[in-house]
């Protein structure tokens, strides 16, 4: 790389620091100076003899920028750019060591990069189509749980015997520089794609896709470096990437490590079988699967279960109304110990009427006619009754009646209200069902009534959302609503007041 003294000047701490290492490079106190460079990358080692001592300077330089800096000295660690240790450096580099690159004709090294490629394929060609009379490398990957539904890869290689992968991004990087490289004493091939058994190809590209897509993403932000060793034997899996995953290893099995233990997978698409139980305990009910060693976990677009022997990509509607459960069931078993559930009788009948009729679609329930009767919960009466103001609003009230309490869920409750209303099992989907119905016909509510005023929408509550409210309970109207005739409001303006209680059409401008 061609840097000037200006570009040094610039990356030095402060002017003060640039003069101090001017000064230690010009007293040839700069030894053991080692340099790797490309176009645009710059990395320099070297020994600075400073007045306590030497000190080991690391520096790279990406695009002439600071990309990485390392010096054992106090002021490093203190300031913003480099020491005067490696101001000193860089000095020398830029009076000793780049003059010496040798530039020849303009352009030359692009040719000559270019013909050493080639000359070095068709030497490894040559040895691939040796190596294929042998035998293919096998290849095996392994899941591994890192947390709780948060998963890893790891490779190994080989023929015979495997042998385990200590660095997946360098792995990669021989793959597609298809250098030749060894694993133990006895194993070594030229690392290209066709080396390999042609069912572990997909897995070895997914690989390779992923670990060049992690490097990308780092030198983004600024990590020149990748990964730190310690990381670079495992593969992450994020959301997106484990959908990905499961797509190439589906039908398959594959081993999963967890807490170190090594068990064989099957991979499946579709769900577990298993069964629901609802029983008392003194004072409460619990609800527990037969199923109870699982991991539930989620991807970018799927929901997951692994059991013991088998991982689950669930069906769409599994997915919607059963893993909710199952993952509520997973949590509780932090605090209970296993994965059961509790329930008074008040919220296991709230349970029965929000939830367990569409869990009841995908797997069986297992319970006792005795408590069966207990928890049945009880439905709603919903009564609702609609009148038309002078105005031409349509006006209403709602009351729903659990038992022998009566009330409209619209109006302010009182004190004594709310202490009966909250000893109910509330039937919270009719419920909901109602409040959908006069909100999409945009109904608002003052003090317990309902009002709706808007002409179109006036129409379309007297033609559809009348019906929609008979399939809830109830519809009480007036004569005089009744007596309404509305037609639906076409292009132009159209104008609606009430005379003698009917309703008086005004059409202008029509088309």
């Amino acid at each position: 790389m061609y840097i000037t003294k200006e570009d040094i000047q610039r990356l030095a701490s402060s002017s003060s620091e640039y003069s101090k290492g001017k000064a230690y490079y010009e007293e040839g106190r700069v030894s053991d100076i080692k340099v790797d460079q490309k176009d645009d990358y710059l990395e320099i080692v070297a020994q600075v003899n400073g007045l306590m001592g030497d000190y080991l300077t690391s520096i790279e330089l990406y695009n002439k920028k600071i990309a990485w800096h390392e010096c054992n000295c106090l002021a490093s660690f203190q300031q913003e750019g480099l020491c005067k240790h490696m101001v000193g450096v860089l000095l020398k580099y830029h009076e000793e060591v780049m003059p010496q690159i040798k530039r020849g004709i303009k352009g030359e090294r692009y040719s000559q990069n270019a013909l050493a490629y080639y000359e070095d394929q068709l030497v490894k060609e040559q040895e691939i189509e040796i190596s294929n009379f042998e035998k293919p490398i096998k290849a095996a990957v392994r899941l591994v749980e890192v947390d709780a539904g948060s998963f890893a890869l790891n490779l190994s290689v080989g023929e015979s015997r495997l042998y385990v992968v200590k660095d997946l991004y360098e792995f990669t990087d021989n793959m597609r520089q298809r250098e030749t490289a060894s694993y133990g004493k006895n194993l070594e091939f030229i690392h290209d794609m066709n080396m390999f058994e042609e069912n572990s190809r997909p897995i070895i590209q997914f690989i390779m896709d992923k670990a060049m897509e992690y490097n990308y993403i780092l030198k983004q932000i600024g990590f020149f470096r990748g990964f730190p060793k310690a990381d670079r034997k495992m593969l992450p899996l994020n959301a997106k990437a484990f959908d990905e995953f499961f797509d190439i290893v589906r039908g398959t099995q594959i081993d999963v490590v967890k807490e170190r233990n090594v068990t064989p997978v099957l991979c499946l698409e579709g769900n577990p079988t298993f069964s629901l139980k609802i029983e008392k305990e003194e004072d409460y009910y619990t609800l527990s699967s037969s199923m109870q060693d699982y991991i539930p976990f989620e991807s970018a677009s799927y929901k997951y279960i692994m059991t013991d022997m088998r991982l689950y990509r669930l069906t769409s509607g599994f997915a919607k109304h059963v893993f909710p459960l199952l993952d509520h069931m997973y949590a509780a078993e932090r605090t209970n110990g296993n994965k059961h559930l509790e329930f008074s009788e008040n919220l296991m009948k709230r349970f029965m009427l929000s939830s367990l009729a569409k869990v009841k679609k995908y797997i069986p329930l297992i319970i006792s006619e005795e408590i069966q009767q207990n928890i049945e919960p009880e439905r709603v009466i919903i009564r609702s009754f609609f009148d038309m103001d002078q105005d031409g609003s349509i006006i209403g009230e709602v009351e729903l009646q659990y038992q022998e309490i009566i009330f409209n869920p619209y109006k302010m409750a009182t004190v004594e209200e709310n202490k009966k209303l909250e000893e109910i099992a509330r039937d919270t989907p009719s419920e909901f069902k109602l409040n959908g119905i006069l909100r999409r016909y945009d109904f608002h509510t003052q003090g317990g009534h309902l009002y709706l005023s808007d002409e179109d929408k006036i129409y379309d509550f007297i033609n559809q959302g009348i019906g929609e409210m008979l399939e809830l309970g109830e519809v009480h109207i007036t004569e005089r609503l009744r007596g309404m005739k509305v037609v639906k409001k076409p292009i132009g303006s159209l104008g609606i007041k009430l005379q003698n209680n009917m309703l008086y059409v005004a059409l202008e401008n029509i088309n």
